[in-house]
């Protein structure tokens, strides 16, 4: 990708997404269960946010190695938007999710969104821009495509669940609902004034996908506002703990923000709650 490298001609990426789109619509439900790899010492990495930042993605498969028998990978989302290469990141992904099937997987996030996609890098998006410039309309739309085919959450051993941003304020809810969840589409926007106005609110199942990609952990109670904005909530330890006990489960990663530790990681919710955030030198 850099250097005298040529990038991949756009043929070559289209072909790439549409085989990609077919790999992902073997799945049927928005819940991925995963296990590790059968292999002697084997290991799942779990990637955070890489918001187009190539080298991240780079600097990962080379400390860890690449996709093989013993070694799968689950980038939680937020791939697009932010940096400067997030086309490249996606290509050289979804290459090897093809190149390795079963050992690569891939969950939508926030940023997997067309209108994020569309603001300006400096407002938080860029992909658009970056795409349209790298390959055309064409390619932009696949990618579009391709973004309401990912997954939403995996399980991981029966244990652990994953998911981009966080738990939800709905209550009670299962990981047999979450299969059932309509997933191929984008999270809802904010309401209008007008819709305020005639009384129209959210779904439970628009409410469970907003929060999936949007909500963010806080060590108060309950369920509270967010300083992201009026709809996105914060959700609280016992929120996580009666998800985790609900559904017999051991723990929740999530990715979406930067770690207070900067460290790349930070354990919450008394150990029951880690986040996990893979851009690094991060400011956005």
């Amino acid at each position: 990708f850099r250097g005298t490298r040529q990038r991949p001609d756009a043929a070559s990426v289209d072909a790439l997404l549409l085989a990609a789109q077919q790999e992902l619509r073997r799945a049927t439900t928005a819940l991925l269960p995963l296990q590790l790899p059968p292999a002697a010492g084997s290991k799942l990495i779990v990637v955070g946010d890489t918001h187009g930042q190539l080298e991240d993605v780079l600097h990962i498969f080379h400390r860890h190695g690449p996709p093989s028998k013993e070694r799968a990978y689950l980038f939680n989302g937020d791939i697009s938007d932010r940096g400067a290469e997030a086309v490249e990141a996606w290509i050289l992904i979804l290459s090897f999710m093809l190149r390795y099937p079963g050992q690569v997987h891939i969950l939508r996030g926030n940023h997997e969104n067309e209108q994020l996609n569309e603001r300006a890098r400096s407002f938080g998006g860029g992909f658009a821009e970056e795409c349209l410039a790298k390959y055309g309309p064409r390619i932009y739309e696949r990618f579009q495509q391709l973004f309401l085919l990912l997954p939403l959450f995996a399980v991981i051993e029966k244990q652990i669940f994953v998911v981009h941003g966080g738990l939800f304020r709905t209550p009670q809810v299962t990981l047999e609902r979450l299969k059932q969840l309509p997933y191929r589409r984008h999270y809802p926007m904010t309401l209008t004034k007008e819709e305020q106005a005639s009384g129209k609110t959210w779904t439970e199942e628009e409410e469970i996908l907003f929060d999936a990609q949007w909500a963010d952990p806080v060590e108060l109670p309950g369920i509270t506002r967010s300083s992201r904005g009026s709809v996105v909530i914060n959700f609280g330890p016992d929120v996580t703990e009666k998800f985790l006990q609900d559904n017999d489960l051991s723990l929740c990663i999530r990715s979406h923000q930067v770690p207070k530790t900067m460290d790349g990681y930070e354990l919450l919710h008394n150990g029951r709650l880690l986040t996990i955030f893979s851009a690094s030198h991060y400011a956005g």
